[in-house]
């Protein structure tokens, strides 16, 4: 399960993107597993007394297969693989849930409320939104209490794991440096360009650029490209990305020169280049940020994978397995 830091709470961006991750993994993998729907039957597993039924465990596999539009494999050991997966999900949910409850977490509706709206933002509508549920097999309270748990794992994440994580710059520079194939910068220029219907714009603007006019508000004056609101701005461009009648012209120019005219299936183009890199590293400074963020994301997983791990080694669990293996 990724795990993202809760940066600022206050703000609820991290928050709601770990929110609708969460969400979405919670959509294809398992479902609710509250007390308040739990089925009479056999007991399948206890975890540290909270009993996991046998029919409860077969409604949610069932509803779990549902993102999948199809049955879980019909070979024997395959199957039994997949259900101790899915079971052991289950009780890892009920373990957090546990561990929460002891902490004192405890959520408020106008949190839920928040929540769902959010994940509501996706969809143009509430009939829409409805309508995916159905399609998933999902009710609003079964997405009600999968929005639930995210929220505590937000919170238990912030209460027990994010206080534990730091990164060095010297961790920082080591990734740098033993990842060289991503930190290196292709060959690549930086181009500018007009682009008019006919040769007659495209020649008066060529004019008034040998006069000295400024290529930006050229191009804003005469461009049709949707770049031109950007004075033409087409940004970094690497081999390969233009179209071969400009690319020919373009890696030619010297950084600060202007092409002739050059005509292609979209017009009559006039470029600019306004810079050029030649393959090297991508300055450490650039993307130090960006690996810190990275290795802390890294260090968070693992945190948290721990954290559950421990949990399951002081927990009381036991596991009916005779029927778990019959279970269709």
């Amino acid at each position: 399960m990724k795990v993202k830091a809760n940066r600022d709470r206050k703000k609820g961006g991290s928050s709601s993107f770990r929110l609708l991750i969460f969400f979405s993994i919670l959509l294809l993998l398992f479902c609710s597993c509250s007390k308040k729907n739990k089925a009479k039957g056999h007991i399948l597993s206890t975890v540290n007394g909270q009993e996991i039924t046998i029919e409860q465990f077969k409604v949610e596999l069932k509803r779990a297969q549902t993102p999948y539009s199809g049955k879980f494999p019909n070979d024997p050991i395959s199957s039994l693989q997949i259900k101790t997966a899915f079971l052991s999900q289950l009780i890892e949910r009920a373990l957090v849930e546990q561990e929460a409850a002891k902490r004192g977490i405890k959520i408020e509706e106008e949190e839920l409320k928040q929540a769902l709206s959010q994940i509501r933002t996706d969809y143009p509508d509430q009939t829409s939104f409805e309508n995916s549920l159905l399609e998933k097999g999902l009710t609003m309270q079964i997405v009600a209490d999968q929005i639930r748990h995210g929220i505590i794992v937000d919170k238990l994440v912030s209460l027990v794991i994010i206080p534990k994580i730091a990164v060095s710059d010297d961790e920082i520079k080591r990734f740098y440096e033993s990842h060289p194939e991503r930190y290196t910068a292709p060959e690549g220029i930086r181009l500018s360009q007009i682009v008019t219907r006919n040769e007659e714009q495209a020649l008066k603007a060529l004019s008034e650029l040998t006069d000295g006019a400024n290529f930006a508000e050229e191009a804003k004056k005469y461009s049709i490209a949707p770049e031109a609101v950007r004075g033409g701005d087409l940004g970094w461009m690497g081999i390969g990305q233009l179209p071969t009648e400009l690319e020919q012209v373009a890696f030619t120019l010297a950084e600060g020169g202007t092409s002739g005219i050059i005509r292609t299936e979209f017009g009559y183009h006039i470029l600019r280049l306004t810079g050029r890199r030649t393959v090297g590293k991508t300055p450490f400074e650039t993307v130090k940020d960006s690996i810190k963020d990275e290795i802390r994301e890294i260090k968070m997983d693992q945190a948290w994978s721990e954290f559950v791990q421990g949990l399951k080694a002081a927990a009381n669990i036991s596991i009916n397995q005779a029927a778990l293996a019959t279970i269709p």
